[in-house]
This record gives C-alpha cells, sequence and structure tokens, in this order.
C-alpha cells in the first residue's frame, strides 16, 4: 500500500519525539492482570492492622494521541485514555473487598462486526464497574474464590452525525462471575504454575437497536432481535519461568441465547425457534527468555475459534420477485485460525525495549457466499484473510511510568467484493506516541 507523504512524515516526528524525550511502548493494563496482582491479606502472624492500615489501592491510568491513516479515507487524529482502578479493603487476613472500575475513551478508524460484517466507527466510550469478593485459604493462600457483580456501559458513535447516546449499536451488561484459582500447580507453593476457572451470566441489552421488521409492521415482532442472555465458562493455566520456557492455555465458551429472536426457515417465514450462538475460542502461547540473553523475549501465540448458530439467512435482493431471493442456511458459522509471533529486546545503552510482532489471521464461512459488487452472489464461500504488524519503542521514564512509541499497520481482505453496507476489506496505518502509569 501507498502511504501517503504527510503520514510518513508524521511516523518520523512520532519517533524523533521518542528519542528526544524517551517516548516507548506501553499498552493498557488488562483487568484480569489487575485482578491477579490484588493481595487477600496480612501473612500469618501479621500484627492485627488498624482501619486505614487495611486500605489497599491499586491501578493504572493511560493516554496515547493516535493518527489513523486509511488507504483512500484521508487521516483521523485522535487518541485515547484510560483507567483502571481498583481500591479495596481487607476485611481479614484471606477476605478482600475490591470495587474494580475500568474505563476507556477512543478515537481512532476502528472496524467492528455486527456479525454479518464489519462496521466503521470513529469513537468508543466504555465503563464497566466490578464490585468483587475475593477469599484465599489452603497453604500459603494458594487456593482462591472470587464471586463478583459487574455493570457495563458501552457507547458508540457509528451514527453520522449522532451523539453518544444515538449508536444504533449501544449496549448494557449486567452480570455476575464466579472465580476459581490455584497457584502451584505442577510444583511446589512458590512455582510459577497457575491454574484459573470462572463462569459469568450476564444480560445485554441494546437501547437503541430496533427490528426492522418490528418498524415495518408495528406488531412488536422481534422488537428487541439483538438482546441476549450471555454465559461465559472459562479455562486456563500458566507456567511462568523467569528465564527459559513460560506457557499457558485459555479455553472459553460464550453461549448466546437470544429470547426475541426467531429462527428464519427456507421460506423467508420465521418459526418458533429461538436463536442459540456458540462461541469457542482456544488460545495457546509461549514465551522463551533465553539464559545468558535476558535482554530477549520470544513469543508466541496461537488462536482458533469456531462459532455456530442456529440461525438461518434469507435475503429478497431488495426486489418483489421471489425467483430471485436466496437462501443460506447457517449462514452465521465460522472458523478461524491465527497466529502471531514477536520479539521484545531491551536496547540498554539506549535504554528502550524494541517491541515487534506479526499477527496472521484466517477466517472462513461454512456455509455463507461471498458476493459481487453488484449484491448477487458467487459460488465461493465468504472468507478473509487479516495482516498486521507492529513495531514499538518503549522506555521507562520513571517508576512505573512508561513512554512509547508505535507503528501498526492492518490489512483486511476479503473475497466478498460488495460494500454498499459494510467494509469487508481495508488498509490502515496507525502511527502513535503516549504513556502508561501504574501505581
Amino acid at each position: 500500500m501507498d502511504v501517503s507523504r504527510c503520514s510518513i512524515g508524521v511516523f518520523f516526528v512520532f519517533f524523533a519525539v521518542l528519542l528526544l524525550c524517551w517516548c516507548p511502548a506501553a499498552g493498557h493494563a488488562q483487568e484480569e492482570a489487575t485482578r491477579e496482582a490484588l493481595p487477600s491479606g496480612p501473612p500469618p502472624g501479621y500484627p492485627e492492622a488498624g482501619l486505614w492500615d487495611r486500605v489497599l489501592f491499586f491501578g493504572n491510568v493511560s493516554a496515547r494521541f493516535t493518527v489513523s491513516d486509511r488507504a483512500g479515507g484521508g487521516d483521523i487524529g485522535g487518541g485515547s485514555i484510560g483507567a483502571v482502578l481498583a481500591p479495596g479493603y481487607r476485611l481479614g487476613d484471606s477476605t478482600t473487598l475490591t470495587l474494580l472500575y475500568n474505563g476507556s475513551y477512543d478515537r481512532r478508524m476502528d472496524f467492528y462486526s455486527d456479525e454479518i460484517g464489519p462496521r466503521g466507527r470513529t469513537e468508543r466510550l466504555q465503563n464497566t464497574v466490578t464490585p468483587m469478593l475475593r477469599y484465599n485459604f489452603g497453604p500459603r493462600g494458594r487456593y482462591s474464590v472470587t464471586t463478583s457483580v459487574f455493570y457495563t456501559d458501552t457507547k458508540n458513535k457509528d451514527v453520522a452525525g449522532g451523539g453518544w447516546n444515538d449508536g444504533l449499536y449501544n449496549y448494557r451488561d449486567v452480570g455476575a462471575g464466579l472465580d476459581f484459582g490455584v497457584r502451584g500447580m505442577g510444583a511446589s507453593y512458590t512455582g510459577g504454575g497457575r491454574l484459573k476457572l470462572g463462569i459469568q451470566v450476564y444480560d445485554r441489552h441494546y437501547p437503541n437497536y430496533e427490528s426492522l421488521l418490528d418498524l415495518a409492521t408495528g406488531l412488536g415482532v422481534e422488537r428487541d432481535e439483538r438482546d441476549y442472555l450471555g454465559i461465559l465458562l472459562r479455562a486456563g493455566y500458566t507456567w511462568y519461568a523467569r528465564t527459559g520456557l513460560s506457557w499457558g492455555g485459555d479455553y472459553y465458551l460464550l453461549v448466546k441465547r437470544l429470547e426475541d429472536k426467531k429462527v428464519v426457515d427456507f421460506n423467508g417465514i420465521l418459526t418458533t425457534d429461538e436463536q442459540r450462538d456458540y462461541f469457542h475460542s482456544l488460545t495457546l502461547n509461549a514465551r522463551y527468555r533465553p539464559e545468558g540473553l535476558e535482554a530477549a523475549l520470544l513469543g508466541l501465540e496461537l488462536n482458533g475459534t469456531l462459532y455456530q448458530s442456529n440461525q438461518n439467512y434469507y435475503d429478497g435482493m431488495g426486489t418483489i420477485l421471489l425467483d430471485d431471493d436466496v437462501f443460506i442456511e447457517d449462514f452465521y458459522d465460522y472458523w478461524s485460525l491465527a497466529v502471531t509471533p514477536g520479539l521484545s529486546y531491551d536496547l540498554a545503552a539506549l535504554p528502550v525495549t524494541l517491541r515487534i510482532s506479526y499477527r496472521y489471521q484466517y477466517t472462513r464461512y461454512t456455509d455463507r457466499m461471498a458476493q459481487n459488487a453488484d449484491g448477487t452472489y458467487k459460488q465461493d464461500k465468504q472468507l478473509e484473510v487479516q495482516n498486521a504488524f507492529t513495531i514499538g519503542l518503549r522506555h521507562e521514564a520513571a517508576k512505573d511510568l512508561q513512554v512509547y512509541a508505535e507503528w501498526e499497520y492492518l490489512s483486511v481482505d476479503s473475497n466478498n467484493d460488495y460494500h454498499g453496507v459494510y467494509d469487508y476489506s481495508y488498509i490502515v496505518n496507525y502511527y502513535s506516541v503516549g504513556m502508561s502509569y501504574n501505581f
């Protein structure tokens, strides 16, 4: 892809700022990592703590400036601001009550799927509040049980000229979770093995989404067709080593029960069956830090996903004729494979850390046919290939303060040539500088 001279100039200005001001790469703190960092209480025999001695506070704040340059679509200036805050209180030697907050604002050229195709958006605002009660037990507190409830509010600017409350795909989640963890699996209590099991149940509601069928008939048919009850099952194991090989694996299953969305049959008629979706994801990862060369860290991640739904698709092709109508069974089913190698290297002479990663992802729909530019259907099944390359520099400017510069190249190519509603193929360059602070 040809990159505009302006965008290239912006990129080199970013790295000039990096070298002058010691700016490097760091991402947003993850909510899961914050949960793991929360202590369960003082060690046995610790003197009785006073009221304020039991108060805990952990978190991360981050900010970045980003220029998004889409091929053929111009530049968008923006960035992101995020915060993960975790005030807590020790109720006892083994019990901690925590109020976890995770919020972020993003302005950049972004794409998300409404399950039919990718839709573009430029701004996103998300806030999540999660009260959690964690109890550690067993030798050295190696076992833990965490109960939680959570509320998430997500807003998108995906409507031209619309405000935050107008986003068609704005949604709210209300739910609860239960997590179980074990440290020292496969080793002594101080070993690097950790097992995690969890379940979440939540209700997702799209306040602005209205069924086209309901709007046409006014009969309340499928009025809340996108709302669903989600059941998420998770299992993961991680083995961590200071040098040598660290590895792990995670699996989760998301079951979506849509109570107001009915399955369509081959005649385009709604049946009495309710839509049920199942999303499987398996991730395997490995990191290797060579002994005697601790400055280098090699990484590899493999991911496989499988999406299954009992929903079909009936396309009237925008005409009143029945002869040209198309019925596609299991329209939403697909599978994908992704591989992501990466390298991190500490350049002590500068001092900065260089990070390079590449991601390749192949997605294929099992029954959905690709379309020509005029909307007619091909004989080929729809597929998508994604390539992403990221290079960045990070510098620890002060204790717990990191600054960074980063370039990301993203290319998505699909054999679906119909772009009347969705952007199936696109190329975007992202140029960023930012900072991240842990406390």
